[in-house]
Order: C-alpha cells, then structure tokens, then sequence
C-alpha cells in the first residue's frame, strides 16, 4: 500500500498504522477503521506499507477519503515503558526462593522488638522495583558428574525487553485509536460541544464534567456498555442458528456461554419476579389530539377531549411457551369529546367498553425493570349522550368501534407498580336511539376519528 506521505512528515521506519475510512453522513462523519499496516520503505514523499491484518477489506475503494493513524506520532510525548532484565540464580528449591525474592527484605523495625513493638501487617510484604516491569531469568546450579564443577542452567528465559516495550506501544496505540473511534462516531458528537463542556466558569473554577467523567460516571457507562454487548451478542447467535460458534476457539467460547448464561439467568430472574401474578390493574388520563369540530361553528365547541379509563390486563397464557407474548385486556371508560354532526358541533359524553388483545413482539408482559413496547386491537361498545348547545337538544346514541388499533411502551417495577404510555386510534360510530326533538339538527348517524394519547399507573396482582 503506497501513501503520499514520507520522511518529510515525520514518519520513521517500521512504525506502525491503522487506516480509517471517513464517510460523510447526514448529520456528523463517520470514521470505520480499515485495516493495521507497517512500514516497510520510506522516501521523502512516499511512503510503503504492509496491511499485516484486514479489519474490513470491504472498505478500501479508489477515491474514499481515508485517515492514517501512526504510532510513533500518537504516543509523542508519552513516557515510555521502564523495563529491566533480572537474573536469579536459585538453589535446589527453586520455588521457594523466587517467592523469598519477590518478597519485601525482612529487615523491618517490627523484628527489633526491644526497641519497637509489633502490629499487625496492613498488607503483605512485596518487593518494591524501580522500574514499571522487571522481567526475571530464572537460572539454576547443577553439578558437572566428570569436573565436579558447578554451572549454571537456565530453567525459565523471558522475552527480549525490546519486544515487550514495542508489544505495550502498539496496544497504547490501538487502545487510543478506538477511543477515538467510539467517540467521534457517538451520535450526536459535537466538537463544539465537547470543548464547552471542558471550559472554566467565569471565576476559573473546573467544569463539573470532563474528557473522561468521574470514576463512578465511568463505572455506569462501562456497565451499559457491556450488557449492551452481551445483548447484541444474544440476539446474534439466535439469528444465525446453530453454526455460531464454528469460528470460536474452546477457550473463547468458553467465556461466552459464560456470559450468555448469565444475562439469560437475570433477564429470567425479571420475568420471573412478576411471573406469580396474573392479572395488572391500571387507571389512565387520556386526550384526544384529533380535532373532529367544524371550525366555522364557535357556539358548539368543546376545548377539552378528555376521558378517564379503568383497565384490567390478564397474563391468562404466559405458562405456554407459544403463547405467552399475548394478553387480554378489559377497561371502562368515561369520555368527553366533540364533533362535527352534519348542522353544527355536537357535544359528546360517552360511557363505553372495550375488550382488547395485545401482542409483545420483544419482551414478555410480565419482565420488570425494562421499558416494553406492545401493539393491540380492540373492540368498543358503550353509550353516549350527545348535545348541541345552541339549540339545547340532547339525544342518546349507541356507540361502537371495530377495529381499534393501539401501540403501547410500559415499564414495571419490581414493587408491582408500573407506568405505561399508549396512543390508540379509534373510528367512533354512534348510532341514535332516541332524542329530544325528531325534526331537530342532532344526526341519526354520524362518526368521527379519535387519535388519543393516554399516560397511566399500572398495579399488578
């Protein structure tokens, strides 16, 4: 891979590189790394790679825009890692005697005890190193049978210093191109944002947050983090059957049944803490966000659309496997609402029923502590008492809806209680069955479309 920049831009030879692919999107760019590479020629203001490992092979095309991360220039003024090589030489017992030299000198103020009396430790003795690591050789005496002289052996040789030190830069290096990477593709990422929230207040106090948040702040965002992860992962290997894990190794797959297992057993652990109770009870408020009214006609209006609903869902099919992501549902409800009857707007007070067959597409009815979305049809039968202000009929009608339609988001808690949030779309037929004046303005028949938001308190049982 050849790339147009060389020793005039600072590169040195061998270092080491990712290539990132930027796309242009519709609110922010978009950077996909592509590939890790190493530098094997350098000229002035040409420069040689080789791509040792593809990330996505599918992104190298002919006039992308690219970015070329490179080590040497990422950890530029970093220090560096302090490595020393130690050579023990040991003696018969050789376990004994690396774990004496890993231990602290026993030479302490605890031991004089005519001059000092003797505590208790508050952590164990260690041997306290110079350096960031020290790799030890560890070597042997053995007796020569024919010169009866002793040699030493060696029984265990680390790594070169060298690699170690390139080994540690070049994660360093890859750790802080995925940072980068995660955050600049965040939705929503803004440079400007990001520098505001660095600034100091008008008195030079810190801001409240930073770069890298508090230790907590951390902790939260790492814990969603992975159990979106392990999520994701789930959903995977349902999808792809069987052959999932042909790609692992045994000690890699090992670790993710692992955690499979666990994020199974607690989404179980929150069904099941709701899964005793049959039935959960809700009160609703209500308003229409349809206006059904003639404009032109200001003397009939009602300004608020409103109604009061009592409901009762049953969770009567969640011991069937098949069957369980369905409930039924029964709720009354008085409404007030208005619209246009043929003449003039007609005031309505409705006092109806419906019964209702909902479906979870995602989540079960009765798992706690998740937000749960749900789509149900319904049927409505009730009476309403109709009246035109103006001239002071009143009449009244039988009502009906068939079908209605609902989508719903619910969240419960482990105490039994819960919030819920629905929007139901409704076409309302009323039929006369007797009114005040037969020659009158109110219609025999009329209809009228409701679209009615609904926040509500949920309580199992």
């Amino acid at each position: 891979m050849i790339v147009d920049k060389g020793i005039r831009d600072e590169l040195n030879l061998n270092d080491y590189g990712i290539l990132v692919l930027i796309k242009e999107g519709n609110l922010q760019k978009n950077y996909y790394p592509v590939a890790k590479l190493r530098l094997v020629k350098l000229q002035n203001n040409t420069s040689y790679w080789i791509a040792y490992k593809f990330i996505d092979k599918k992104q190298l095309s002919v006039g992308s825009d690219y970015f070329l991360f490179t080590k040497n220039k990422m950890l530029k003024g970093r220090k560096g890692l302090d490595a020393s090589k130690i050579k023990l030489v040991t003696t018969s017992n050789k376990t004994k005697d690396v774990a004496d030299y890993l231990k602290e000198d026993s030479d302490s103020l605890s031991l004089k005890k005519e001059s000092y009396k003797e505590e208790l430790e508050s952590h164990s003795p260690e041997k306290k190193f110079k350096n960031d690591i020290n790799i030890v050789d560890v070597e042997t005496w053995e007796k020569d049978r024919f010169d009866n002289k002793k040699y030493r052996v060696p029984i265990y040789e680390s790594q070169y210093i060298d690699q170690l030190k390139e080994r540690h830069e070049i994660v360093t290096f890859e750790k802080m191109v995925s940072k980068f990477l995660e955050k600049y593709n965040t939705p929503g990422f803004e440079q400007e944002r990001l520098y505001a929230e660095q600034m100091r207040g008008p008195v030079g106090e810190l801001p409240k947050g930073s770069l890298v948040g508090n230790a907590y702040s951390r902790s939260v965002e790492e814990e969603n983090r992975k159990r979106k992860n392990k999520e994701a992962f789930a959903k995977q290997v349902l999808e792809n059957g069987e052959s999932w894990s042909q790609n692992y190794t045994d000690e890699e797959l090992g670790d993710i049944l692992a955690n499979v297992s666990s994020l199974t057993e607690r989404k179980r652990r929150k069904e099941l803490i709701a899964f005793k109770y049959d039935y959960q009870a809700y009160i609703s408020y209500g308003l229409n966000l349809l206006n059904n009214e003639n404009t032109e006609d200001q003397d009939n209006t009602e300004s608020l659309k409103y109604d009061f609903e009592i409901g009762l869902e049953g969770y009567l099919l969640k011991k069937f496997e098949q069957l369980r992501k369905y409930s039924f549902e029964a709720s009354v409800r008085r409404a007030q609402d208005s619209y246009f009857g043929g003449e003039f707007n007609v005031i309505s007070q409705e006092l109806s029923i419906a019964g209702q067959l909902n479906w979870y597409p995602f989540e079960n009815p009765n798992i706690v502590n998740t937000t749960i979305f749900y789509t149900g049809i319904l049927f409505r039968y009730g009476r309403a008492r109709l009246n035109t202000p103006l001239t002071d009929e009143v009449g009244n009608y039988q009502l009906y809806s068939l079908p209605g339609l609902r989508l719903g988001l619910k969240y419960n808690l482990e105490n039994g209680y819960g919030f819920k949030a629905t929007y139901g779309l409704e076409n309302i037929k009323v039929d006369r069955i007797v009114r005040s004046a037969d020659s009158g303005t109110l219609p025999d028949r009329a209809e009228y479309y409701e679209g009615k938001l609904s926040l509500g308190l949920s309580k199992y049982f």
